[in-house]
């Protein structure tokens, strides 16, 4: 992955964050940064720490307890049994 698609795709991750909890304000509080920062990360002036790309996936799966739960548990494989 080049370092402009790894950037591109580090912002849509951003992104999807600030979809699932609602807001610029609540998603910095949530990343423990500022909202000039985050919003700085979105618009693509300042490179994203690799670090705050992963605590933000971590927030987008938070977000979707039904496909981890399913995830992690053995018993939703829906591949037929022989």
């Amino acid at each position: 992955m080049s370092p402009m698609d790894y950037a591109r795709l580090g912002r849509l991750v951003l992104a999807k964050t600030v979809d699932r909890l609602g807001g610029v304000p609540a998603t910095a509080y949530r990343l423990d940064i500022g909202t000039s920062l985050l919003k700085a990360y979105l618009d693509g002036d300042r490179p994203i720490p690799d670090e705050l790309l992963l605590i933000a996936a971590d927030l987008i799966l938070e977000e979707l307890p039904s496909l981890t739960s399913q995830a992690s548990d053995p018993r939703s494989d829906s591949r037929p049994t022989r």
